[in-house]
């Protein structure tokens, strides 16, 4: 009797390759071939040069480390970017805390565009400035903010929107 189960090429692969270790040649080899794509993913995010190599080889040194723990050899670049991109949005949010702390403290130097920014989130309800603070200046997901708030994460991207929405004619009116 012929069995009609059929499995597709790519099921079978991932079904081989679950736990199979990365080999320091495999590893080697996708490092190479992968390392200027994970700074220029981290650039899209809006990281500096410098910022973006820094983080990029921390991560890469990280998933060298956990290596045992990536299921799918084939994935491993991936797996390093999503490393990067956690550890990227870690140093936005140590950045925006060390930039409350020292804006609290008092500082000398002006930013215009902080000024701008200030005056357009002071418009907002407290709940809209914390969402805008939690997403754009602590990176969290929507997901996450999701979580914490008992929103669905669609919700929240929907609120997300509208804000943008209405403050986008603010910052034309602010930039002219």
């Amino acid at each position: 009797m012929v069995s009609s189960v059929q499995y597709s090429v790519h099921q079978f692969d991932n079904q081989t390759l679950a736990n199979v270790p990365v080999s320091r040649d495999h590893f080697g080899e996708v490092f190479q071939s992968h390392f200027r794509t994970t700074i220029r993913f981290l650039t899209s995010f809006g990281a500096k040069r410098e910022t973006a190599e820094e983080i990029a080889q921390a991560a890469w040194v990280k998933g060298w480390e956990h290596r045992q723990e990536l299921r799918n050899p084939n994935s491993l670049a991936t797996w390093v970017n999503s490393i990067a991109s956690n550890m990227l949005k870690g140093t936005y949010r140590e950045r925006a805390h060390m930039h409350e702390l020292t804006f609290s403290e008092g500082t000398s130097e002006v930013d215009l565009s902080s000024i701008v920014a200030r005056d357009v989130l002071g418009k907002c309800r407290e709940c809209d400035r914390a969402l805008l603070r939690r997403h754009y200046i602590e990176g969290y997901t929507t997901e996450e903010i999701a979580k914490e708030s008992g929103l669905s994460p669609v919700a929240i991207r929907v609120r997300l929107s509208r804000l943008r929405k209405a403050l986008q004619g603010v910052f034309r009116f602010h930039s002219h």
